[in-house]
């Protein structure tokens, strides 16, 4: 909703489902990320039909320093939690967001905390870019098969955005993770810091 020139407002819902999670086992996917609780075989322990829900308000400035247009800031967030499982089931993020990108001239610098539990959503179809460390793991414990870097759910921590549009054809970014895993299998992990540098060109 606009509701003036100066404040505007989101709410949205969303449910999904995953169907045959059965069949999901670690041998018929191509197993990329980790997070989800699994047993022995590799077969998923819990289902997936996932409730989302996100809210979002903005305030837009006429102008601001070394900014062309009008400077929006915004509070979101966004809350998912899984019915299906009955622990590790809930994901959440929250943030503020200054400017927008994407016209020449324009820049925006964002900052989020998020968790996504365990369960709270298939590990496969997550955020690639939001993983931390598995100090070590053990096949036969419920949470990953190896050790190392793991994208995925089972992953909490802070995200730091900046990014400037020369032209409108043209974005730059720089993305900071600081995360760390929040049920480790053996050992607690040390948070993981990660730099990510992107430039998108549109045709």
């Amino acid at each position: 909703a606009t509701w003036t020139p100066k404040w505007q407002s989101s709410m949205g819902v969303a449910g999904y489902a995953l169907t045959d999670s059965d069949r999901l086992v670690t041998s018929s996917v191509p197993d990329q990320n980790k997070g989800n609780e699994r047993n022995k075989a590799g077969k998923l322990a819990n289902s997936y039909n996932p409730v989302v829900a996100d809210a979002s308000v903005t305030y837009n400035l006429t102008s601001f320093p070394l900014y062309t247009g009008t400077f929006p800031i915004k509070l979101g967030t966004e809350y998912m939690n899984n019915p299906a499982a009955d622990h590790a089931n809930e994901g959440y993020w929250a943030g503020v967001f200054f400017g927008k990108s994407g016209k020449k001239g324009t820049w925006d610098l964002s900052y989020r905390y998020k968790e996504l539990q365990g369960d709270a959503w298939y590990e496969e179809f997550v955020d690639s870019d939001f993983g931390a460390y598995y100090s070590s793991v053990n096949p036969a414990l419920p949470r990953g098969s190896a050790g190392g870097y793991g994208a995925g759910t089972n992953v909490r921590g802070h995200i730091i955005k900046a990014s400037y549009s020369p032209y409108d054809s043209l974005t730059l970014a720089v993305t900071y993770f600081l995360t760390e895993v929040i049920d480790q299998p053996i050992a607690k992990s040390e948070p993981t810091g990660r730099l990510q540098i992107d430039a998108t060109l549109k045709f």
